[in-house]
């Protein structure tokens, strides 16, 4: 599970625990590598994530008393059995959540936590001089939305096929249609898909290389267990499908 973290001369924000994607085969053959994150908290207790947020704080206070600022994530081990985390690592830079939060934060109204990191190194500077953002943060509790990283998930190399420009859109039939050229997620509807990376046509991809990245605007975690949702997988399955064959 990840922590994203904001330090600046008035406040520290800690947003999460959100869940991370590591071991499912749909998205790659490499146990332990980093497919994205959902932001459903179904999975997560009242006391898992309060513990979680309690250590975050803390080790953001250590940092900003050693002058750091801006943003920086957690990520945490989390044992099911007993239902405890346990600090991993700290990642002191942009992480995965970044891009997934400022995006949710844009279309909630809150000041984007990238435009509080970039005005506390240059305060001079004023972003979004005449925006009015809501102060209740709580909200973005309610957003569910997962970032997915699709990798060759084979054990040999792929190439691939078609490439996918960046922007929303529509599964139809066998293939993706796309329906609109933003890549803000406040213009992303259901059933609908940002595509914010693919891999160029032509491009062999080894094991473990990425296909696609995307944003959906709901959990592909089920709300009972650890797996992904079968309408997930079969999207999954599609992209692949349709942007890279074996060779």
């Amino acid at each position: 599970i990840s922590v994203h973290i904001c330090i600046t001369d008035q406040e520290t924000t800690v947003r999460g625990p959100y869940l991370q994607l590591i071991g499912f085969q749909e998205l790659s053959s490499e146990r332990f590598q980093f497919s994205g994150n959902d932001t459903s908290q179904n999975l997560l207790n009242d006391d898992l994530i309060e513990d979680v947020r309690a250590m975050s704080f803390k080790i953001a206070g250590y940092a900003a008393e050693h002058g750091y600022k801006g943003i920086f994530g957690i990520d945490f081990l989390w044992d099911k059995r007993s239902n405890k985390a346990y600090v991993q690592e700290l990642n002191m830079r942009f992480v995965g959540l970044t891009r997934l939060l400022t995006g949710i934060q844009k279309k909630r109204g809150i000041k984007p936590d990238i435009v509080r990191h970039i005005e506390a190194f240059c305060p001079s500077i004023q972003l979004q001089p005449n925006a009015v953002f809501s102060e209740d943060n709580t909200e973005m509790q309610t957003e569910n939305y997962a970032q997915v990283i699709i990798h060759n998930n084979l054990q040999s190399p792929i190439i691939v096929t078609r490439y996918l420009e960046p922007g929303i859109y529509k599964s139809q039939d066998s293939s993706f249609k796309k329906v609109n050229t933003s890549l803000f997620v406040k213009n992303l509807k259901d059933e609908e898909v940002l595509i914010t990376y693919s891999a160029h046509k032509g491009v062999v991809l080894k094991p473990g290389e990425m296909i696609n990245r995307i944003i959906v605007p709901r959990s592909i975690i089920s709300c009972d267990e650890y797996r992904i949702e079968e309408w997930a997988t079969t999207m999954i399955f599609q992209f692949r499908q349709y942007c890279t064959e074996a060779i």
